[in-house]
Parts: structure tokens; sequence; C-alpha cells
């Protein structure tokens, strides 16, 4: 069984970030509402992240102002997983109720039958071909900030 990816990142988490993550429901990190409020604003200036993982298999990124975006933690056999999506409103309203839900049904399938899902992270995006999911796929900062978080503990994050 390969070991779970470590993130590196160059980023400090906001408190936001270290919050509990319902294993009942998606919790809302950022809403359709501030979304709809992102697309709005331009960006100014440019930023650069600089991202390392270990043992990786694969790697996706995706990154737009009109993401929502929503997480849920969830534990197989003792393994925890943040499960999470980011769609943007025209994916609604069947990404908002079946993303994240199909990724944790996704994740107990996968260790019942082949064995426990060893990641921190699983993310499901809804891009340009309709969506893509990867163990590693990370949308911005914050995104890879809480899957630290969230794989560690909430004392892991630079405050």
């Amino acid at each position: 069984m390969p070991p779970p990816a470590s993130c590196k990142i160059r980023y400090k988490c906001s408190p936001a970030h270290s919050a509990p993550v319902s294993p009942k429901k998606p919790l809302k990190i950022v809403t359709e509402a501030e979304a709809t409020a992102n697309e709005k604003n331009q960006p100014k200036g440019k930023k650069t992240g600089i991202y390392h993982a270990d043992n990786v298999r694969d790697f996706g990124f995706a990154n737009s102002r009109k993401f929502i975006w929503d997480a849920q933690g969830h534990t197989v056999d003792g393994q925890k997983t943040l499960a999470m999506s980011y769609y943007p409103k025209e994916g609604n309203p069947l990404w908002e109720r079946y993303s994240t839900a199909a990724i944790v049904h996704t994740l107990n399938v996968f260790s019942k039958f082949s064995f426990t899902y060893p990641y921190p992270i699983a993310i499901s995006v809804n891009g340009p071909v309709g969506g893509m999911a990867t163990t590693t796929t990370t949308t911005t900062a914050s995104a890879a900030c809480m899957s630290r978080c969230a794989s560690t503990s909430p004392a892991s994050c630079s405050r």
C-alpha cells in the first residue's frame, strides 16, 4: 500500500481552515453567494504557488474565482480522509447535492473491494470537461492548506 501523500506548502492557513468538518454532510467553505461575488472581482498582481507532494501517483490543478467549495470528513477503517468538491454555480443543484457524497461513497467502495484508501484527501472538481477527481487535486493555496491541516492536526497550521 502506498504511503499517504505529504504536502509542503509555503502558505499560512487561516483559523477558519482548522474548523471541524462534519462527518454527516458537507460543510460549505465558499458559498454560492461568495463565489458569485468573487466572479465580479478582477485579480490584481501575480501570485505564485509552490506545491510539493511525496509518493503521488497523479496530480491535477484547477483554479477559478467561480468555485463553490464544500468539504466533508470521512473515516474508513480508521483512515481519516477529507472529501472536497469545487464547482461553479452552473453545476448546481447536481454538484451541490451529489459530488461530495459521491466521493464518500467511492471511498467506501474502493476500501471495501481493494484496500483502505490511503490518502488524506480526495477531491472532485467540475472542470471544462465535466469533472475530474484525483488524490491530490488542489485549487488554491487555501485548499492545499486545508488538506494539510485536516490530514495532520489543526495545530500544524500557522496562524
